[in-house]
């Protein structure tokens, strides 16, 4: 049974946000409603007229044209609600809504021009010189390129989204084309064609190969169409064939050179800009190597981490990979504050105070995101850097804050001391609002625990493990992600195989030897129960270069 009361409060919220002031959401929508009802009384007012003569009083036709627009209203407004709430991973934002906005409209506005000119132009001579098919059929609206915009919709949204989409400009497309059902179905089966070919994204040239598939699709849908109307001119045959196949091709070339350009303008990531960022030679890969070569082994050893684990329970494996890659940029400013990477010297937060030592710690987060905005990773990459601690407490910072405290008052007595704050020694969040930004939480979490173990042996750091996921849960860093415990399960084994095997024991290998080559025991054994090496087992150094020379004739 259909819930009323719930589209009801949908409809009042949309009002509410626009007259509360938060009307960007909802302005794009009104103007596009505005424009579709503007085109529909446009190409059919005479049509309307003759048949409802009433319209000729003023206020009967602003009635209509309210009524009309209130339809479509209701008819956008239900599609982008059904693509917001229950199949957008992230919350959307007001750029989305325009640009989906934007599309709809230019698309909307090709289909208002085609069908126009067709029913205006269409029995001059000189549209015959330039269009020779029938001149009351809509058969112009085939050569324009509607696939595109469900190609570029598709890359940056999801399947789901490209699909509601395509759905509801095919009807406004079929309506503002004299209701035509076939054109409808013409477009509507071309668009669930490119969004199963086009999803998911991972190289440049596959919009094209979409583009060449849909315009076979085109080319058989146009001649059936035809032919079950019975039609037996074969110019008609040719002409429509070579138009369905051009919009087709040129779809797929529209949409391959206006990706870069929305990726660049409207910040959004793909895969195939996610493929780019995971290369080496990117200048804050090379900055984080040259600076920060702790974190950077840290941080690739997480991305092989998180890899894994997203591909067990379904995650976008290639954006938590990079992300993770990313997601300590900004130690890069004060990489020497950060244990991976002081080599040999002080620790320089035992200077410090436990709040200014915390203090830095957490600005890593915000330096981080500063990094990534600058040199425009995507909104996907900044998300996680900024949520990949969530709230998480520095523990060791905060627990140091207290014992500092406990010993000022024990020497201090008599001294008023404020207590320690808590909420000083936390990140700031949010909390991970996706299952990429959790996983890379988690895996940060657990490959600095197991490399801080003495011995890490394989229940060693199964154990560890368990323990850092538990933790996150309980402390309630996993409540905005949508994992499960079935996941949270498949993400401990898989950390668990990669954890192990970058652990691994090796043999230990015979003691060396000294340039004289004698043995650093003399040619005895360290172990008793082994028989003592010969002098010949390991060559001397001069041995080696002399064999080398020999090599080269020398």
């Amino acid at each position: 049974m259909v819930n009323f009361k719930k589209y009801k409060s949908f409809v009042l919220s949309y009002i509410d946000s626009f007259f509360s002031g938060n009307w960007k959401k909802i302005l794009p929508l009104l103007i596009l409603t505005g424009f579709i009802n503007v085109c529909f009384v446009d190409l059919y007012w005479d049509y309307l007229a003759k048949q409802l003569p009433w319209l000729d009083n003023p206020l009967c036709f602003v009635a209509f044209f309210i009524i009309v627009l209130f339809l479509f209203v209701i008819l956008l407004l239900f599609t982008f609600h059904i693509g917001y709430k229950w199949h957008f991973t992230t919350p959307m934002e007001d750029k989305d809504i325009w640009f989906l906005s934007s599309v709809f409209f230019f698309y909307a506005l090709l289909a208002y021009l085609a069908h126009s000119f067709q029913m205006r132009f269409g029995e001059t001579p000189i549209a015959f010189q330039s269009f020779p098919f029938e001149p009351k059929s809509a058969i112009l609206i085939f050569s324009i390129p509607f696939i595109s915009a469900t190609i570029i919709v598709t890359i940056f949204f999801n399947k789901t989204v490209g699909l509601l989409f395509s759905f509801t400009l095919c009807v406004v497309t079929g309506i503002l084309s004299g209701f035509n059902i076939w054109i409808f179905l013409y477009f509507l089966l071309s668009s669930i064609l490119s969004i199963h070919l086009i999803y998911p994204y991972q190289n440049r040239i596959k919009p094209i190969k979409t583009g060449l598939w849909v315009s076979l699709l085109q080319v058989f849908l146009v001649t059936s169409l035809l032919f079950l109307g019975g039609n037996t001119d074969w110019t008609y045959y040719f002409y429509y064939s070579a138009l369905a196949f051009l919009s087709g091709v040129f779809s797929g070339i529209i949409a391959s050179g206006i990706i870069p350009l929305v990726e660049y303008f409207f910040n959004y990531t793909t895969d195939t800009k996610l493929m780019e960022l995971a290369s080496m030679d990117h200048p804050l890969m090379k900055e984080l190597i040259l600076q920060a070569p702790g974190t950077y082994h840290h941080s690739i050893i997480v991305g092989a981490m998180v890899e894994i684990a997203a591909k067990a329970i379904g995650a976008n494996g290639l954006l938590a990979k990079v992300a993770a890659y990313y997601h300590d940029i900004g130690k890069t400013k004060k990489p020497l504050y950060f244990i991976e990477n002081q080599f040999g010297c002080e620790n320089k937060h035992e200077k410090l105070a436990p709040s200014m030592s915390s203090l830095i710690l957490i600005s890593h987060v915000k330096d981080g995101v500063e990094l990534a905005r600058k040199y425009k990773l995507g909104k996907a990459i900044v998300d996680i850097i900024q949520q990949h601690h969530g709230t998480n407490l520095i523990t060791y910072f905060y627990h140091k804050a207290i014992d500092v405290r406990n010993k000022i008052k024990q020497t201090k007595k008599g001294v008023e001391l404020p207590p320690v704050n808590i909420e000083d020694y936390r990140y700031p969040g949010p909390k991970p609002q996706s299952k990429e930004a959790a996983l890379v939480m988690l895996a940060d979490m657990a490959e600095a625990a197991c490399r801080s173990l003495p011995n890490p042996t394989p229940a060693r750091i199964q154990g560890m493990v368990s323990k850092v996921i538990n933790q996150a849960f309980i402390d309630g860093q996993l409540n905005d992600c949508n994992l499960t415990l079935k996941d949270l399960n498949l993400i401990a084994k898989s950390f668990y195989q990669i954890l192990t095997a970058i652990h691994h024991k090796r043999i230990e290998y015979p003691k060396g030897v000294d340039a004289t080559g004698k043995g650093a025991s003399d040619g005895k054994s360290a172990d008793p129960k082994q028989p003592a090496e010969s002098k010949d087992q390991y060559p001397t150094v001069e041995v080696h270069i002399q064999r080398y020379l020999r090599r080269l004739g020398l």
